[in-house]
Order: C-alpha cells, then sequence, then structure tokens
C-alpha cells in the first residue's frame, strides 16, 4: 500500500516528462519493499499502476531526430527529444537451435558488470563466489579455466577481509587487473597467480576496471570508480594514483560508479583520455593525463549502464553510445560531447523503461538501416502468456533511427548484448540473456527472436564469443547465477562483430570499432527549431 500523504502528493502533480520522473522515486520512497537485495539499485518489485506510470510525450515534442553532423571545426546542436508511443512490433519466433555444451565450469554468481576475456588460451573471468552479500568467502575470486576442457588451473582470490566479491576483471599482457567489493584493486600474474600488488581505495568498487595509456609511457593505466563517486586513475605498473575526481548525486541523491568507464584518445595529444558516468547522472570526458574535464553532459537519471565507443556513420570519427537508467539512449560526439541523437524509450503499455545493460549497436545489409540494441530491467514480468495482467514488461527494444523497431518481452534483462553471425548465413544476430536464464538470439534482419539455451540460473553477465579451442569456430561463454558458467559450440566461423561486454578488447577499453547503421545525417544547416516560413497572399 502506497501511505495516504504519497496519494495525496501524487495526485497534485502533473505526470509530464520531467516530473514522471521525481513522481516514480516517490513512489518508489514510499513503499519500503522496493529495495533490489542483490544491489544497491532502486527497482520497484511492483510497478506503478498503469495510468499514473504512463508519460505521455508533450504535444511540443517532434519525432526522433536524424544523427547530426558533426564537422571538425564545429559543434552541431542538440538533437531534438524523441519519445515514442504506440504499439511496438514483436519479433516472430525463429526456429528453436539448441546450442550444444561443450564443457561447464563452476566459478560462482555474477552480474550485469562482470566480464571475461581468452587469453593464451585460458578463460578468464571475476565473480561473486557463492553469494552476492557473503563475506570471507573463498569462492570471490578470478577464475583461470583450459579454454578446451574447462578445467580451473587456478582461482586468484580477492586478497584482505570482507566483502571479497570481484567486480570485473580486464587483462594485461599477461597480467589481471580486477576491482573488488572490498574496496581493492588488484594486479595478478595469471601464469601462476601471483599478486603484483594491490591498492586499496575508498568503497566498494563495482565496476570492471578500464585501461589504457593515460600518461603517455606506452604502459596502461587503470581507470575505475567507486561507490563513493570517486574516479581513480592509477598508474598501471604501481598501482599508485595518478589523480582522482569527485562527482555529486543527483536530485534523489543516487551517487557513486556502477558502470565501467570507456577509453580514447579523445583530444589527440597520443594520450587516452576517459569518458565515465555516475549515479548523478553525469557523464563526463576527462583528460587522461592530468583528468582535467573536457566535457560534461548532464541527464535526469543516473548511469549504471558503460558507455561505449563507435564510429556509428563511418566518417573516422568516434561516438560515444551511452544510456541513462530511466529509458534515455544517447548518442554524442566523442571529442566534444555534442547530441548528435536521442531517443527515450517508453514500455508500450505505458511507463519508463529501466536500462541497466549496456545499448549496442546492430547493423543490416544495405540499404536497410541498422538499430540499437537495449535491454530493460525494471517491471519484471514474463515471456508469453504469462506477463503481468496490464501487459507491462520488460524485454529488449531494438530501437531505430526514427523510434522503436521491434521488441520482445522477455522480464528483466539486464545483460549486454553481443553481436556475431551465429549460423554463418551474413545476419548478424544479438545474443542475450535474460533473467529468467534463457539465451536468445535476436536478429534485426529477420525479425525473429531465437531461443539457444535454457540455463539453471538467471544471466546477467554478457556473453563471450571466442574461440576456446583453436579449430577456427567460436564458442560462447553464457554466465548464470546458478554459479555455472557453460561454453556451448555454434560452430560458426564468421568473426564476431561485437564478441564481449562493449567490444573486443580484454582491456575494458569499450571501443567497438566502426560499426556502420546507415542512417543519414541531418542535412548541414538545417535549423530544426527555425518556425515554418508563412507565404503571404
Amino acid at each position: 500500500m502506497i501511505p495516504k500523504f504519497c496519494l495525496a502528493t501524487i495526485r497534485s502533480m502533473s505526470l509530464g516528462r520531467t516530473t514522471f520522473f521525481a513522481f516514480t522515486l516517490l513512489v518508489v520512497a514510499c513503499r519500503p519493499s522496493v529495495l533490489s537485495v542483490r544491489d544497491p539499485v532502486l527497482v520497484p518489485v511492483q510497478p506503478l499502476p498503469p495510468a499514473l506510470a504512463a508519460a505521455p510525450p508533450s504535444s511540443a515534442e517532434r519525432p526522433v531526430s536524424p544523427l547530426l553532423p558533426v564537422a571538425p571545426d564545429a559543434v552541431p546542436p542538440f538533437a531534438t527529444l524523441g519519445n515514442t508511443s504506440g504499439p511496438t512490433p514483436k519479433l516472430r519466433d525463429g526456429a528453436r537451435r539448441a546450442l550444444a555444451s561443450k564443457w561447464t565450469a563452476r566459478v560462482g554468481k555474477t552480474t550485469f558488470r562482470t566480464t571475461m576475456a581468452l587469453e593464451a588460451g585460458n578463460v578468464v573471468i571475476g565473480t561473486h563466489g557463492d553469494s552476492l552479500q557473503g563475506t570471507n568467502e573463498a569462492s570471490d575470486a578470478v577464475y583461470v579455466i583450459e579454454g578446451k576442457s574447462g578445467r580451473i588451473i587456478r582461482r586468484i582470490a580477492t586478497p584482505g577481509t570482507g566483502d571479497k566479491d570481484v567486480g570485473g576483471i580486464a587483462i594485461d599482457a599477461g597480467f589481471v587487473v580486477f576491482s573488488t567489493d572490498n574496496g581493492q584493486i588488484v594486479k595478478a600474474k595469471l601464469a601462476d597467480g601471483s599478486i603484483a600488488w594491490t591498492t586499496k581505495l575508498g568503497g566498494k568498487l563495482r565496476p570492471a576496471p578500464a585501461l589504457g595509456d593515460l600518461d603517455g609511457t606506452g604502459a596502461n593505466d587503470i581507470i575505475v570508480g567507486d561507490e563513493r563517486g570517486v574516479l581513480h586513475a592509477l598508474d598501471g605498473d604501481t598501482g599508485k594514483p595518478l589523480w582522482t575526481r569527485d562527482t555529486g548525486s543527483n536530485a534523489y541523491d543516487a551517487a557513486g560508479f556502477i558502470a565501467a568507464a570507456a577509453i580514447a584518445d579523445l583530444d589527440k595529444d597520443g594520450r587516452d583520455d576517459v569518458v565515465a558516468g555516475a549515479r548523478d547522472g553525469n557523464l563526463v570526458a576527462y583528460r587522461g593525463k592530468d583528468g582535467e574535464e573536457i566535457w560534461r553532459h548532464e541527464g535526469d537519471s543516473g548511469i549504471h549502464a558503460s558507455p561505449s565507443l563507435v564510429d556509428l556513420d563511418g566518417d573516422g570519427r568516434m561516438e560515444i553510445l551511452a544510456s541513462w537508467s530511466y529509458s534515455r539512449i544517447m548518442i554524442l560526439d566523442a571529442p566534444t560531447g555534442a547530441v548528435r541523437w536521442e531517443q527515450t524509450l517508453e514500455q508500450d503499455a505505458g511507463g519508463i523503461e529501466g536500462l541497466f545493460g549496456s545499448p549496442v549497436p546492430i547493423p543490416r545489409r544495405a540499404p536497410a538501416k541498422g538499430a540499437i540494441v537495449q535491454a530493460t530491467a525494471w517491471w519484471g514480468g514474463k515471456r508469453g502468456g504469462r506477463q503481468r495482467k496490464d501487459g507491462v514488461v520488460d524485454g529488449v527494444v531494438l530501437a531505430g533511427q526514427d523510434g522503436r523497431i521491434f521488441r520482445t518481452n522477455e522480464g528483466r534483462v539486464s545483460s549486454t548484448a553481443i553481436v556475431m553471425d551465429i549460423d554463418d548465413d551474413g545476419n548478424w544476430e544479438a545474443i542475450v540473456g535474460t533473467e529468467s536464464g534463457e539465451l536468445v538470439a535476436l536478429s534485426l534482419e529477420l525479425g525473429t527472436r531465437t531461443p539457444l539455451a535454457r540455463l539453471g540460473g538467471a544471466i546477467e553477465a554478457a556473453a563471450f564469443a571466442a574461440d576456446v579451442d583453436g579449430d577456427g569456430s567460436y564458442e560462447l561463454l553464457v554466465a548464470s547465477n546458478d554459479g555455472v558458467l557453460t561454453c556451448f559450440t555454434t560452430g560458426s566461423r564468421t568473426k564476431p562483430l561485437i564478441a564481449r561486454f562493449r567490444g573486443t578488447s580484454a582491456a575494458n577499453r569499450g571501443d567497438l570499432g566502426a560499426i556502420a547503421l546507415g542512417w543519414e545525417n541531418e542535412p548541414p544547416g538545417e535549423d530544426r527549431d527555425a518556425a515554418p516560413e508563412v507565404e503571404d497572399n
């Protein structure tokens, strides 16, 4: 039940787009049972009433803007916010294809922040061990697993005491760098598990570390944010601090880092720079050598999804692909932070979409346009006839340049998709796991959803496509929250477009490379805000 004083406040509110977000948090604050026990993120167990949850677009809003062009010497205007509404076509069922399991390994629980890599023929994954809340668990570790057989070669345990869960890993020339819930960054040698160094920071370190050459020495340094909202840059050889930057809290007092950073040389000074988003809603680019701010974009909700770098229009200039937890997807020019495109997702039955997995581009054969694959995880619900009575259900949305193209109702999906041609037919599929434990392939080209496997627990971590046995075909590694890592054979010999969480780099840089979507640029000089001309009669 919602207390009467809250209902009175709700009735007094105008449910426009701006006040809707405040309303959502008000309902969450008024219901003490809504906190998820597995993660400190405000996620309602029960939905808002549909009549209140829907945030209809303002009559002043226009359709979604095209991708705005960026001249090297000019910053484009902001794209007009679009908020598509109405029913979204559903992906039709494809022929079921059951993947065969090659091996399994018991590694422990994982989250949507978990990362995997293949190094020297071995699979590397960091986990939360036997439980998400336990302390001093020996199972909290980085696991090194023989790719051919699934045999666990070694466990690199988190040093110290307390909550020793591993947030995520990155690989650096034979070493693994990992973040921990007891506030440490650890660098260890993969060959024997020996610890090179450990640096104690403040607060839990939930995101996976990202690696890049920040100081121009030619060696990788480390970027990670903590739950207090401090972004840390560390020397990769010693673990000593290079610089720190504080972030704030948003209107709802949410603070800290959940998302991993993206790394690229934005200002062309020969040093990598950093793009990081925090729960205060700010996406900020920092100069790698000293942490000075390059640009900032202030959002209207927190950032839990890790941003990525990608060239979406083939002009050789990188864009930032990012999403905010309350419905917003955005493409920004990486060097300047100028908004080139944005879209506000919305449930067909009304209400926000909760975005925790990272948005991912998926192309189509020319001249068809590609789309952005975005998982949603807010309302719950289930697939098929077992949906909630109000019709509100989470799943995956495929958002095109002009609005939503497809959706598939799955229940909560917090995993980030990868993109591969799983059957070598020349069409790209988005491979994504659901919290109901199903692994599915989504084809934008064919408009289909194909079930691939049913696992024994929720799938939150992004899948990983790799040739683990060196036979020239790709396997799929999928972690589920019954604590099992499963290696599936696919038979695919086509190199994946996006093989792992945010790209192909085991350094977790978030660089997707060039993936052209075929979206049109707005003609130069066009003023979208100009009033229409009226002829004199």
